[in-house]
């Protein structure tokens, strides 16, 4: 069953989503997620098959106007689990450029833990298997996620600049503007003799302890991030 938090009322409408889990204790541990056994419920009811090939089952309820809420590792032959959900929104806000004005027409990723970015061509970004998790900016560079389950992040990028921020921060009125990219030099030696041809990664991790990593490959992200001459470097994203 599936009821608001605070008026005990049943949801008329929502969805719950089934997936597995190697924790028995932590909910927001890697979840595989098995789209074909999610169900949508009505009048704060739902029925789901669990899975049988798996020690730990974990459901998660999801209704609009609300956050997304999961249950714990179910034990194996429970049969009922209730939802109590509360009212809440995704990150919305307004994207600005390194000028400062609203950009209109850029890509923006919404990611939570255990998901993975990358970086492409010219400042691109794509998301791994979540295409629900990408919009693209308005005419006057609004954009807007549905929540997710436990903290998020919001990542942007473009040939100009890149910025990332907690979802919790973002409430509609504010605004994240992108920073303009930064080159790296230096050089890379052995026994004081410089290293030519080498390739290079660079990981941005996020800050204050964030969720997600983005890692820019050498051998898949031009320009290349590779050692000239006598191992000096010149990287630019």
């Amino acid at each position: 069953k599936a009821v608001d938090a605070e008026t005990g009322e049943p949801l008329p409408r929502f969805r719950v989503s089934v997936g597995r889990t190697q924790s028995a204790t932590d909910p927001a541990f890697f979840v595989s997620w098995l789209k074909r056994r999610g169900a949508d419920g009505t009048e704060g009811r739902y029925v789901v098959e669990l899975p049988r090939s798996t020690k730990f089952a974990v459901l998660e309820a999801e209704a609009e106007g609300y956050l997304p809420v999961r249950s714990e590792a179910l034990k194996p032959g429970q049969t009922n689990h209730g939802f109590r959900m509360t009212r809440g929104n995704g990150p919305s806000g307004v994207v600005l450029g390194v000028d400062g004005r609203p950009a209109a027409g850029v890509a923006v990723v919404h990611l939570g833990s255990g998901q993975q970015a990358g970086l492409q061509h010219h400042g691109a970004m794509s998301v791994y298997n979540a295409t629900k998790d990408q919009s693209v900016t308005d005419g006057l560079g609004h954009f807007k996620f549905s929540p997710k389950y436990g903290p998020s992040e919001v990542w942007i990028a473009t040939e100009e600049g890149f910025a990332w921020k907690a979802a919790k921060d973002l409430t509609g009125t504010n605004g994240i503007q992108l920073e303009r990219w930064a080159s790296v030099h230096g050089r890379i030696v052995r026994d004081r003799q410089g290293i030519p041809d080498e390739p290079i990664e660079i990981r941005f991790e996020g800050r204050d302890g964030g969720l997600v990593s983005l890692d820019i490959d050498a051998h898949h992200a031009p320009p290349p991030l590779v050692a000239h001459g006598e191992g000096r470097l010149v990287a630019c994203p």
